[in-house]
């Protein structure tokens, strides 16, 4: 496949950040009512605590000092988050896709 065909295949990357807060929306329902065991404690902590993080006015790079450089320090937090959220929306995913589908009724 070439660059252009390639380009034109792949979804920009505010698509698959939707879809990865879509699927950790549904990894959460799923941790809810017990059907996926597989608890991403540290994934759930580490995004409230970068989402805390975010908001509250304390920060290693303040913004009042520095300017737009004090938001390094929330953007890096956020970052390693989000990344480790995608790891395990993942291994979320292939759990779907390895699980048997049941048919209502039967």
């Amino acid at each position: 496949m070439n660059a252009k065909a390639q380009s034109i295949c792949t979804p920009p990357a505010d698509i698959d950040s939707l879809r990865r807060l879509g699927l950790f929306a549904r990894m959460f329902k799923d941790l809810m009512k017990r059907r996926y065991r597989v608890t991403p404690w540290r994934t759930i902590i580490s995004f409230a605590l970068a989402a805390v993080y975010w908001v509250t006015p304390f920060d290693a790079l303040p913004e009042i000092a520095l300017g737009p450089l004090g938001l390094i320090d929330d953007i890096g937090v956020l970052a390693y988050a989000w990344s480790m959220l995608g790891k395990d929306t993942e291994r979320y995913k292939s759990w779907l896709q390895a699980r048997p589908t049941t048919q209502k009724g039967s």
